[in-house]
């Protein structure tokens, strides 16, 4: 997530976000069955908020909250609900997904990105693990 951080910082990632919901939901209005949230960085909720509001959706008080993302997608898939849930948790996910755009236009991307403090990044073995994941970021 975004986080203020005065150490090193990589970028891992940028992966959409989408509404998603089982293929016997898709049809329904979403608020008309339950929103599934979970547990997710402050950052990332205040962006579910504003995507939310932005949307006019409310999702009192039917919400389902989860304590991780696996749970959230096996609950909507089974068509408990619908949830928010970003594109590395949907590889194997046989539902309905629709990305996510802000009123702006602007879409809904979640980054994922290595913290270290600056002394850390001078030890040999930390530096030998940032070089690996930024060669395997820079092959995908």
């Amino acid at each position: 997530g975004e986080y203020s951080w005065d150490g090193l910082q990589y970028l891992l990632a940028r992966e959409k976000v989408y509404m998603v919901c089982s293929t016997q939901e898709q049809a329904r209005n979403p608020e008309q069955y339950p929103y599934i949230s979970r547990k997710t960085d402050p950052y990332l909720t205040g962006q579910l908020i504003r995507w939310l509001r932005e949307s006019g959706i409310s999702v009192e008080p039917s919400r389902i909250c989860v304590d991780n993302i696996t749970t959230c997608e096996e609950l909507v898939e089974s068509g408990v609900g619908w949830a928010i849930l970003p594109e590395i948790a949907l590889e194997h996910f046989s539902g309905i997904k629709k990305p996510l755009f802000f009123q702006n236009g602007e879409p809904f991307i979640r980054c994922t990105y290595i913290f270290c403090q600056r002394e850390a990044a001078k030890l040999p073995q930390i530096d030998a693990f940032i070089n690996v994941l930024k060669e395997y970021i820079s092959e995908s």
